[in-house]
């Protein structure tokens, strides 16, 4: 909060307020979530958090008019895009202010694909971790059932609570660091993947004691991967047409 207060972003301002509605939920419901993260966010205005500066179609007018450039270098280059890092040489210095934006524009089709392929499973694994109704009891596992059964490592127990409230925090750390970057090119930052494979870890000890279903197959991954960045660009799209009716 203080890091916003000095920086005065307002995507970082916007992110808290998710944080804040996705921690709330499960214990107060989702709409009293909502009135929380906006006396929140109204709090925040009041205490100039945001610079002065408003949070509305008019103020973000210059990101809206870069995400469609970075559509445009998509649409010129479907396939492999305009390069790694090659956004600004293309959109006169700026960047896309956006990560499914710059990795669209800089990376293709092609590119956007392999990094959904690569957010969907951790998403699905994060949530299936952070839900109580989807961990059970840890089951006793004999040396038979051992996935090396003659390894002198040993392998460390976890229990439902800690798998729940380690899915916790990884899902809270995700939402922030993905609401953020809808505001700011982070699709190539370490933080997200540093983020994917603890998250993953996560999901990788509770599997191992038989406490969560299995992940999915990879030709569903594979397919839900496709429909991932299929939706994510249709966002961004409309996204674009309304903000641009609103000016």
């Amino acid at each position: 909060m203080f890091g916003v207060f000095l920086t005065h972003s307002r995507g970082a301002l916007v992110a808290l307020m998710a944080v804040a509605v996705v921690a709330a939920r499960r214990r107060i419901g989702t709409i009293p979530a909502l009135v929380l993260a906006g006396a929140l966010f109204v709090a925040a205005s009041a205490l100039n958090f945001t610079g002065g500066r408003e949070i509305s179609a008019d103020a973000g007018a210059d990101r809206t008019g870069l995400w469609g450039e970075g559509l445009q270098m998509l649409k010129s280059n479907p396939l492999f895009g305009v390069g790694f890092h090659g956004f600004a040489d293309y959109a006169g210095g700026q960047t896309a202010h956006n990560s499914i934006v710059v990795c669209a524009g800089e990376l293709g089709l092609f590119g956007l694909y392999f990094w959904s392929l690569f957010l969907f499973p951790t998403l699905r694994d994060t949530l299936a971790a952070a839900a109580p109704e989807k961990v059970s009891e840890e089951e006793s596992t004999t040396a038979e059932n051992e996935p090396f059964p003659h390894s002198t490592q040993r392998i460390e127990t976890i229990d439902k609570i800690e798998v729940n409230r380690l899915g916790r925090a990884m899902l809270l750390s995700l939402t922030g660091f993905l609401v953020a970057g809808w505001f700011l090119s982070r699709a190539y930052v370490l933080t997200l993947f540093l983020l994917g494979g603890m998250a993953e870890v996560v999901f990788e000890m509770s599997l191992r004691s038989r406490m969560i279903a299995p992940r999915l197959p990879a030709k569903r991954v594979f397919l839900y991967a496709g429909g991932l960045m299929i939706s994510l660009l249709i966002i961004v799209y409309i996204m674009i047409r309304v903000l641009n009716l609103m000016h």
